[in-house]
């Protein structure tokens, strides 16, 4: 007998999960204090339970508070979920927190072993190709003793990275003026860019509609594509940011030269089929998890068997749908999948066709000109718990579709015939200043005559 807290759309797939994969459990009902519903429950009016599973990824600690009732901490764990129980993870966390109260006081009283040459890259999550790409050019260069400081575990093996708050990471910071980003660090870790020289890249012009939390996030410095988009960032970011610098992003050579963190084994089933046209499939992340959307795998892979297509599919890290163990695994003859913990941007120049949405990638993509179409099956949903820029709409030079009919029919016409070309260079124009793929050299001035100044 089990309740899940709180309600959202995260606990109701937890949900679904059980359900499918536990045959024992009695589901008795949602607790959340602040909402109200069928089946949601306060913490007052509970019947007799065996555990209440709590799934609240960022603030689970706040929702309970110190308890020792029958708590289970839900984590997602792949496809799959780890339970772990509440007590521990809290009594954890809470030592955790006094350590690091110790470390933001050293980093941030602590200035005599700062040097102008040392630079901390911090990459929240995992390392985005931006910082990446950046960190090549700052070693190639050897005027900065740079240092990639992330949370993911992987990324620490694969890049050589060193870990968020070790030893290593607090002399790292003890000992940097300058501090590089490209995601926003958490709310408790926003002090490590503003007690220092900060520099932010971002990931992404922005289609969408910032939070209003972004508005307590302060930069020094941060880059920009061009006069157009800085506009943008403004108006939809609301960071407090002492200078804006035009000199596109960094991850722009990955565009063209260079295979670094490909998917290997898709580059090498291309370059196999290479008579057959590429293209890749890119949606941005959905808190429905791709539920809606209406693509036929079995009809898309005889459609790309008949018209000689390879469809590539790059998810989002955290989406998951049904038909992705079949994908994965390699049941369809032409649909395949890109590997999500490997960057796409070095592929790009080896595809003939971008599908997207609402993703940053289609402003990227311009770059290489080459035939876009954009699947819009859920624009209203997507609008209403996301939200888009106003001027989104003007900036699309790409077929739309808004059902997998269409879809079809725009990739078909849009690969024999590129009906936006023209107008394509127009937006291409507006949004990038630079098109010569050379963006992380202009970064790495900017470093060296301002930020590290």
């Amino acid at each position: 007998r089990i309740y899940i807290s709180p309600f959202s759309t995260l606990s109701q797939r937890l949900l679904a999960y059980m359900e499918k994969n536990f045959k024992n459990i009695t589901f008795l009902g949602y607790i959340d204090n602040f909402k109200s519903g069928d089946n949601i429950y306060s913490k007052n009016s509970l019947e007799d339970y065996d555990y209440i599973l709590l799934y609240s990824p960022n603030h689970w600690d706040r929702v309970w508070g110190f308890t020792f009732k029958k708590i289970l901490l839900i984590k997602p764990f792949g496809d799959n979920y780890r339970f772990e129980p509440y007590i521990k993870n809290l009594l954890l966390k809470r030592v955790k927190n006094s350590y690091l109260k110790v470390v933001k006081l050293l980093i941030t009283k602590i200035k005599v072993l700062q040097k102008d040459k040392n630079i901390a890259i911090l990459c929240n999550g995992f390392i985005d190709n931006n910082s990446y790409a950046l960190y090549k050019e700052l070693q190639k260069d050897g005027s900065f003793d740079a240092y990639l400081l992330t949370t993911s575990k992987d990324d620490i093996d694969r890049y050589g990275a060193v870990e968020f708050y070790s030893f290593e990471f607090i002399l790292i910071m003890l000992k940097s003026r300058v501090v590089i980003l490209d995601h926003l660090l958490s709310f408790e870790d926003r002090y490590l860019a503003q007690s220092k020289k900060s520099l932010y890249l971002d990931h992404s012009i922005p289609p969408k509609i910032a939070q209003d939390i972004y508005k307590t996030y302060s930069f020094d410095y941060m880059i920009s594509t061009s006069r157009y988009t800085t506009n943008l960032l403004k108006k939809s970011y609301g960071y407090k940011v002492g200078e804006y610098i035009i000199t596109g992003y960094p991850r722009d050579i990955l565009l063209k030269e260079g295979d670094d963190n490909i998917d290997t084994n898709i580059l090498q089933y291309i370059k196999l089929h290479h008579n057959k046209k590429i293209v890749v499939y890119m949606p941005t992340f959905r808190e429905n998890s791709f539920i809606s959307n209406p693509i036929d795998f079995d009809r898309l892979d005889k459609f790309c068997k008949d018209n000689n297509y390879i469809f590539i599919l790059k998810m989002h890290p955290f989406t998951r749908f049904e038909g992705i163990d079949s994908i994965k695994k390699g049941d369809y003859e032409y649909i395949r999948w890109y590997e999500v913990s490997c960057d796409i941007h070095p592929f790009l120049k080896y595809s003939d066709m971008l599908i997207s949405d609402y993703s940053g990638i289609y402003f990227d993509y311009l770059l290489l000109d080459k035939p876009i179409v954009l699947f819009h099956y859920d624009k209203q949903e997507y609008i209403s718990y996301r939200g888009l820029i106003e001027e989104f709409d003007e900036l699309l030079v790409a077929d739309i579709a808004y059902g997998f009919e269409e879809l079809l029919i725009s990739i078909k016409t849009q690969l024999f015939h590129d009906d936006y070309k023209a107008i394509r260079c127009e937006i291409k124009d507006k949004i990038h200043k630079y098109q010569d793929f050379q963006s992380s050299k202009r970064v790495l001035e900017l470093i060296k005559t301002k930020v590290s100044k």
